[in-house]
């Protein structure tokens, strides 16, 4: 064990007291604790504003996710096809409406069941415009 010594002044050292006005020590703790509650505070509203929405938070109108699915004639030309096709198509609706982002399964059950899949999966279906597709969203057989 090493011991560092200093000078010998004669006197012990004590410990240093912080400045405060006489008198004032109760106004000093209240106004120590506003302090630490406004960092606390402004921490808070800083965090919220880095932040964005949440999962299940409502997303800006002009906000939409576009997720491409390429195709041709062949995915088209019977029912066994249209039906790969749609199952592709109804796996990037999944992913437009934000399924590759839940992580919980009660979400994706919520995603899957959603208006946002319906929507884009019947518009996607509509720009195609291959009766067979249609055909193999609405389970009948082509007219």
């Amino acid at each position: 064990m090493m011991v560092i010594m200093g000078k010998a002044t004669g006197s012990a050292r004590k410990r240093a007291r912080p400045f405060r006005l006489s008198g004032s020590s109760g106004i000093w703790n209240h106004v120590e604790g506003i302090g630490i509650g406004l960092v606390i505070a402004l921490g808070l509203v800083l965090l919220l504003a880095v932040h964005g929405p949440a999962n299940g938070q409502d997303v800006p109108a002009d906000k939409t996710d576009a997720v491409r699915v390429a195709y041709d004639a062949a995915d088209l030309r019977d029912a066994a096809h249209a039906r790969r096709l749609l199952a592709r198509l109804d796996h990037a609706a999944l992913v437009a409406c934000g399924d590759d982002r839940a992580s919980l399964d009660a979400l994706r059950a919520a995603i899957a069941r959603s208006d946002c899949r319906q929507q884009a999966l019947a518009q996607a279906v509509a720009r195609i415009g291959a009766p067979v597709l249609s055909a193999a969203l609405h389970e009948t057989p082509p007219a």
